[in-house]
């Protein structure tokens, strides 16, 4: 009777020990497959992520399934002539995903030309299991010479419009625009002008780091 007791007892121990082997396991599966894993290429650096600025440089990007909107620049030392660190124009794309893993491909940029035609049409794919993966795309252009921009203020304006990378959901309200004083005005244009002085002085490699510099800021 004993012997048959402890069997039993033994026999109600494995089931549990299988029940919560197998529950471990369809939990793992489950937190493994329950968001967007976004992989970002060597030569990307993201700068905003669903009208929010990135501060970290996360790879991958974990996101929830859903529609998201991701503002990147292509960065690259290209050793054309005496050397060029190019940084392109904001390229924003909206995509969708469900539970997979998605990664961003850029060509391969080897001179100066390259670049320059890049910036103003730039390429891309955006691949999961060997598949394409549907996106619209746009740049988010700052007309005019700035020492910095405010990318979070110029993605909500460009959300509330109608061009092929907005996702207007990022928008909970309106946007109020703060005008600026005329002293203030007047204070950055003299800013801007030593500005530019001290930039025109520049090399070229120099020149180069300095946009790339403004345009992070």
């Amino acid at each position: 009777m004993l012997r048959q007791l402890n069997l039993l007892n033994k026999g109600k121990k494995m089931k549990l020990i299988k029940f919560a082997l197998l529950s471990g396991l369809i939990l793992s599966c489950t937190n493994v497959f329950a968001d967007i894993k976004f992989n970002v290429s060597q030569d990307a650096t993201v700068v905003l992520v669903d009208g929010k600025k990135q501060q970290l440089n996360a790879n991958p990007i974990i996101l929830p399934n859903g529609e998201h909107q991701i503002g990147f620049r292509y960065e690259k030392n290209i050793k054309d002539g005496d050397g060029y660190f190019f940084s392109s124009n904001i390229i924003l794309i909206k995509f969708k995903g469900d539970n997979q893993t998605i990664s961003l491909e850029l060509p391969t940029l080897r001179t100066k030309y390259q670049a320059s035609v890049y910036n103003k049409k730039p390429t891309l794919s955006l691949i999961s299991n060997g598949q394409a993966v549907p996106f619209k795309q746009d740049l988010l252009l700052k007309k005019g010479f700035q020492l910095s921009r405010d990318l979070v203020a110029e993605i909500t304006a460009y959300n509330l419009t109608n061009k092929p990378a907005a996702l207007k959901s990022l928008v909970p309200g309106q946007v109020s625009n703060n005008s600026v004083s005329k002293k203030d005005k007047s204070k950055q244009n003299q800013i801007e002008k030593k500005f530019i002085e001290l930039y025109e002085n520049a090399d070229n490699y120099t020149k180069s780091r300095i946009k790339a510099y403004i345009n992070n800021k």
